[in-house]
């Protein structure tokens, strides 16, 4: 039940208002209620603090989208498709370091 997930992250962000994880969890249960400003402005605080989490920017951009900024969607998604890259350049140099030993 969203309803009930919602309730209990928001238990928990009162009682650590820091804790990222909780906030992009209650954020995405904003989204699927529809609650596309509240989903946002805790999306925006997550990135804030954890800007290389793909999945919170992918969030973000769904968010704006829905309340018709195209361009910051846009920026949002220019953030992931960078963020997907600089992972798949990440992974290769792994496996080519392995490949080498």
């Amino acid at each position: 039940n969203t309803g009930e997930a919602i309730a209990n992250l928001e238990k928990s962000l009162a009682i650590d208002g820091s804790d990222v994880q909780t906030k992009q969890e209650l954020a995405l249960c904003y989204i699927k209620k529809a609650n596309y400003v509240k989903a946002h402005t805790l999306l925006e605080e997550v990135v804030a603090k954890q800007p290389e989490l793909a999945s919170a920017h992918v969030a973000l951009a769904q968010t704006y989208y829905k309340l018709k900024k195209t361009a910051d969607g846009n920026r949002e998604r220019a953030i992931v498709a960078r963020l997907q890259a600089a992972e798949r350049e990440r992974q290769a140099q792994i496996r080519n370091s392995a490949a080498r030993q």
